[in-house]
């Protein structure tokens, strides 16, 4: 059938001085074929139909043991075969090796991904923490805006309320100067009734001691001296009089004034009040938000914690297909080694063959 005949020479086997075998050392060829053949029983085999992969490791000694000029035309025809087997397995290893890489970059671009949310988390907190605390401020001002309105609003209508009960007090002291009018030009027959209304008339305009003292001795009497004593005593009395009548005359027009005012403090203190509740809301719209934010914070960290994991995963998955990848490089490095050595001998140097002549 075209097979190449050979004659098979085994070694002589060497004897140890005590009679046994000695062991016989391993050659680069048997190193060789239990690499390749471990190869098959690992990555390179998981590549394989299982039946692919059997037929490998029984045939590799078989077919790649012989150098190529001992080799039979049957045994490179399955040395050919196992060489496609093992380009298939590469071809599979190379591919999960690559999607591996490709596996990694993908989830690299993923941490990024969640790296940038969590400073973009980090960011919002930030300027939610500064509106939190310009929140708090308004709403700290708004708040005291509002207080001193409405302390100048209780203020303002304790006077207001307090207008009629001193018109009243007015009124009764105007009376009180008009009753004296009489007394202050009448005769010096003023009993002492009289004389006290006057007395006490002249110490509410606060005339000198001197005068209310002595004018209960110049009422009547017609001498200058008494006549400019009680001019100067009634001249107190009806400027009193007359500056009480005056404050009357428009003391209906300082009710209105107070009642205006007391309406546009009630319209500011509105005002306010409506600033203040929206400053609340806003306040209150201000803590939601850094709430909000803080949550992100520790779900973009969470996150971002998951997509290491991840990418760890797929960082040793990589490394793993990166060794699978090397043993298949190794398995055809061996396979390669196998398949194309050759029994030709290299020549000896001449200088060697004249030494061995001269030995001769």
């Amino acid at each position: 059938m075209g097979a190449k005949k050979r004659a098979a020479v085994s070694p002589p086997a060497k004897v140890s001085p005590g009679g046994k075998k000695a062991r016989v050392s391993e050659t680069p060829e048997s190193i060789a074929l239990s690499k390749l053949v471990a190869a098959f029983d690992g990555d390179v085999g998981s590549m394989l139909p299982p039946s692919v992969t059997e037929m490998a490791k029984a045939v590799a000694d078989k077919c790649l043991m012989n150098t190529v000029e001992n080799r039979d035309d049957l045994e490179t025809v399955f040395a050919g075969v196992l060489g496609q087997a093992l380009q298939t397995a590469m071809a599979g290893l190379q591919k999960e090796h690559q999607e591996a890489i490709d596996g990694v970059k993908a989830e690299e671009e993923k941490v990024q991904a969640l790296e940038e949310a969590v400073a973009e988390a980090n960011t919002q907190k930030e300027q939610a923490d500064k509106a939190l605390a310009d929140a708090q401020d308004a709403q700290f001002r708004a708040s005291e805006q509002k207080l001193t309105a409405e302390t100048e609003l209780e203020n303002h209508c304790e006077e207001e309320n307090g207008l009629q009960p001193k018109k009243k007090l007015m009124e009764k002291e105007l009376q009180s100067f008009e009753d004296v009018k009489g007394i202050v030009r009448g005769p010096s027959t003023a009993n002492k009734k009289n004389l006290a209304k006057l007395e006490k008339a002249l110490t509410d305009v606060n005339a000198p001691p001197s005068l209310i003292a002595g004018i209960g001795e110049a009422l009547g009497k017609q001498t200058a001296f008494d006549q400019h004593f009680v001019g100067e005593a009634a001249k107190l009395i009806y400027d009193r009089a007359e500056a009480i009548t005056a404050e009357l005359a428009k003391f209906n027009d300082t009710v209105a004034e107070y009642a205006k005012k007391t309406e546009a403090l009630q319209a500011k203190l509105e005002q306010l009040s409506s600033d203040l509740n929206e400053r609340d809301t806003e306040l209150s719209a201000a803590k939601k938000t850094q709430k909000d934010c803080i949550a992100a914070i520790k779900e973009a960290e969470k996150s971002k914690k998951a997509g290491d994991k991840v990418l760890a995963h797929a960082e040793t998955h990589r490394d793993v297909k990166l060794a699978a990848e090397g043993v298949g490089n190794d398995a055809e490095t061996q396979f390669k080694f196998l398949l194309e050595r050759s029994a030709a001998v290299v020549p000896e140097a001449p200088e060697a063959e004249m030494a061995e002549v001269e030995a001769a």
